[in-house]
């Protein structure tokens, strides 16, 4: 008696019989199914044609319909309510890292970063929305140069890592990327370290520059007397950090400027003309 079941039986589309599955005859089919049962199966999911039960509901406007539109009347579609129980059943995303990078933190004392505590395959800390646009970028740029699945996957899990617990917000120091590979296994570096290094996010390791300043320094002190050179080698090795106290490595025209000052008047003026 329904306005949606009269709109069946007076369009004529549907031919009338018996419903395969609430028995009840000379009713419009579809598929041999009446639309009540129709609506129902649609609803509630296929049952057993033996036991068919109908789930009551109001009628009139308040009635469902084959298509109710999302939201009408506190209407929610299956597939909506089985995406609610995915989402309650999942476990909530793991927090933001509380050791993110602040740029406009000033740097108390070095120390090197330790990565062996994370390499049992952690569950990595959410990325920010600037760390994951990085990966993006990262993953377009694999994509590009036709990486092999077992390099991507392990250059990517690096990148991840380092993005994961420091952020994206301030450059990481070259070596504590460096160390990430040897201390986990699962890991490869050296991409991350060059997709980095061209986005002007790493801190390089001046031990690793070959300057001319550098150059100069070693081709100096050989020419010094052996009293003067070997104290002033025992300085610039603990400008680079090699000394008894750890300490950040100076830079090789930091080290050539103070060398400048302790050379002799006739080296220090070949110094300055080679300039």
């Amino acid at each position: 008696m329904c306005s949606g079941c009269l709109g069946w039986r007076r369009s004529g589309a549907y031919p009338l019989g018996q419903c395969h599955r609430c028995r009840r005859s000379q009713l419009p089919l579809l598929d041999w199914l009446c639309r009540c049962c129709t609506i129902v199966l649609a609803e509630h999911g296929q049952q057993p044609l033996h036991q068919p039960w109908t789930q009551l509901w109001f009628g009139g406007p308040f009635a469902l319909r084959l298509k109710t539109r999302a939201g009408l009347l506190g209407y929610q579609p299956p597939h909506w309510r089985a995406r609610a129980r995915a989402l309650a059943a999942s476990p909530d995303p793991p927090p933001i890292s509380a050791h993110l990078v602040d740029p406009r933190q000033g740097v108390l004392f070095d120390v090197r970063r330790d990565w062996s505590r994370i390499g049992a395959a952690p569950d990595l800390p959410t990325l920010t929305p600037a760390a994951a646009e990085l990966l993006a970028a990262f993953r377009r740029q694999a994509r590009q140069c036709r990486w092999n699945h077992e390099n991507l996957r392990s250059a990517e899990n690096a990148l991840k890592l380092l993005l994961g617990w420091l952020g994206a917000d301030a450059p990481i120091p070259e070596e504590d990327i460096r160390s990430l590979s040897s201390a986990v296994s699962w890991a490869s570096a050296h991409r991350a370290l060059v997709f980095l290094t061209e986005r002007e996010l790493v801190i390089p390791n001046p031990e690793r520059e070959i300057s001319a300043d550098q150059r100069w320094a070693d081709i100096t002190l050989t020419a010094l007397p052996a009293g003067l050179a070997s104290d002033l080698r025992r300085w610039v090795a603990a400008m680079r950090g090699h000394g008894r106290r750890g300490r950040r490595p100076a830079t090789a025209t930091v080290i050539r400027n103070y060398l400048s000052s302790a050379l002799p008047c006739s080296s220090n003026g070949t110094a300055a003309a080679s300039r």
